[in-house]
């Protein structure tokens, strides 16, 4: 089986050193990185060896050794979606171990900030709150005059006058 040559071009574009390699056994396509002959031995990762073939430009075979980095299947590749994997893998460990910590990190500080968005309008609620709360009665235990001033009845003790509406801003 063969990729389309539009992903061969578009990976050698993103490296020059990576390719497509064809594993008929497992009926997989690999992602190979051609490593320098003296780095090859260096390396932990698995040699390509006789596995398939491996697809686009020709190499120099002495001086380049081809590595498996990572299985794709078929269906990522005719769709092009194995290019972002090949940038992914070319980025270095130590990158790609920073952004996620930098993405772990804005995770935390959003969920900070929720929590204290949060805490703070129930420290505001609190503090609005009235420690005192009224005497609860029960209705059947109030006065005529007790519910007539709920009501806003404000007659004085003489009961002839009304008091005065009260004025919120104290002027007479």
């Amino acid at each position: 089986m063969h990729p389309p040559q539009w992903v061969c071009e578009a990976i050698e574009r993103l490296s020059p050193w990576a390719r497509l390699g064809w594993h008929g056994e497992r009926r997989q396509f690999a992602i190979i990185d051609l490593y320098p002959q003296r780095l090859a031995s260096q390396t932990y990762r698995e040699r390509w060896g006789d596995n398939g073939p491996v697809f686009g430009t020709d190499y120099d075979r002495l001086a380049r050794v081809p590595i498996w980095i990572d299985e794709v299947s078929p269906g990522e590749v005719f769709s092009g979606r194995v290019i972002r994997r090949v940038a992914r893998y070319k980025t270095s460990l130590r990158d790609r171990a920073r952004r996620a910590w930098s993405k772990r990190q804005a995770g935390r500080r959003h969920h900070l900030r929720e929590s204290a968005g949060e805490q703070g309008q129930y420290l505001r609620w609190r503090a609005n709150k009235s420690p005192h709360s009224g005497t609860t009665i029960a209705d059947k235990h109030i006065t005529k005059s007790e519910k007539a001033i709920a009501a806003g009845d404000y007659e004085l003790k003489t009961g002839s006058e009304k008091m005065p509406p009260l004025n919120p801003m104290g002027f007479t």
